[in-house]
């Protein structure tokens, strides 16, 4: 009996594509749940390749976003909030790669002048003047420790009218509505701040 590798091709193609709508499915129901803290109490998950869940929070634009993982790298969970502040900036955690980084000058740090700040997080911004001086708010200062350490965001960042953070381990826990909920409740804080000071 001869093997034709024509016959596989369909085969391979509907398994690709069970896989697919399987890895949709899987995403869309994570992402479903989390309607309920949007205004509309409605919304539509939409993507292909990476999932979004988009309304508003308090009358901000708001959007959750799933981009799925690959070989080498875990899937990443993003909340978006608009923020009408004027500068840009990004937070991450101080580790072991960001300090050989800036002894090597490939980074650059921002420093807050709050010396516990500086010792656990990295900040980058092209004000650090004006962000220096937000960052040591106390509601500032209190609502980037409670999305760092409590929530366990992994960046934080205000790029485009947008407060973002980014938490790169996808558990059912860092999805969940209540988990979310202070998640968005601190980027209002942050947005609500910034925007006073601009």
């Amino acid at each position: 009996m001869r093997f034709e590798p024509a016959f596989m091709i369909p085969i391979v193609v509907a398994v690709f594509v069970a896989v697919m709508i399987v890895h949709r499915l899987h995403y869309r129901r994570k992402l479903e749940p989390l309607v309920t803290l949007l205004d509309e109490r409605s919304g539509e998950v939409q993507g292909f390749f990476r999932f979004t869940l988009a309304g508003h929070f308090n009358g901000r634009e708001a959007a959750f976003i799933v981009t799925p993982g690959g070989k080498n790298r875990p899937p990443h969970f993003h909340v978006r909030l608009a923020c009408g502040a004027p500068i840009e900036f990004a937070v991450t955690r101080e580790g072991l790669g960001s300090r050989i980084a800036k002894s090597l000058r490939l980074m650059k740090d921002v420093e807050t002048g709050d010396f516990t700040l500086d010792e656990k997080y990295v900040f980058s911004c092209r004000d650090p003047e004006i962000f220096s001086r937000w960052v040591r708010e106390p509601q500032v200062r209190e609502s980037i420790t409670r999305l760092m350490d409590h929530s366990s965001v992994d960046r934080l960042e205000l790029e485009n009218g947008r407060l973002e953070t980014t938490r790169m381990r996808l558990r059912d826990d860092t999805v969940s509505p209540t988990s979310v909920r202070g998640v968005l409740e601190s980027l209002e804080t942050l947005s609500r701040t910034f925007e006073v000071g601009k």
